[in-house]
């Protein structure tokens, strides 16, 4: 088995993100392994080049849950390596 090399603070995987964000909306549940972990990892990463918010919609989901939103049937949310999220846009400024 890998071993984890991660420090959690009150839930706190990187800078930007909690593990509470990914949790399944319909149980609370999470899974946090190695593959969760670097999943968030490289979301750290576009959050930092983006330089804004990322909103998580969802991110992991137990396979009932999974099925009745109309996930697929194989869905890496099920793993908690799947992330759906929003990237806010900048406010026009310069139009009428």
């Amino acid at each position: 088995m890998k071993m984890l090399n991660v420090k959690l603070f009150y839930g706190q995987i990187t800078k930007n993100f909690n593990i509470k964000q990914f949790k399944c909306r319909a149980n609370g549940e999470v899974i946090i392994n190695a593959d969760v972990i670097a999943h968030i990892q490289r979301l750290q990463k576009l959050r930092q080049w983006y330089g804004r918010v990322i909103k998580i919609n969802s991110g992991y989901r137990i396979p009932a849950y999974n099925s009745k939103i109309g996930g697929v049937p194989k869905s890496k949310h099920m793993l908690g390596i799947a992330t759906d999220f929003a990237l806010p846009l900048e406010e026009f400024s310069g139009y009428t």
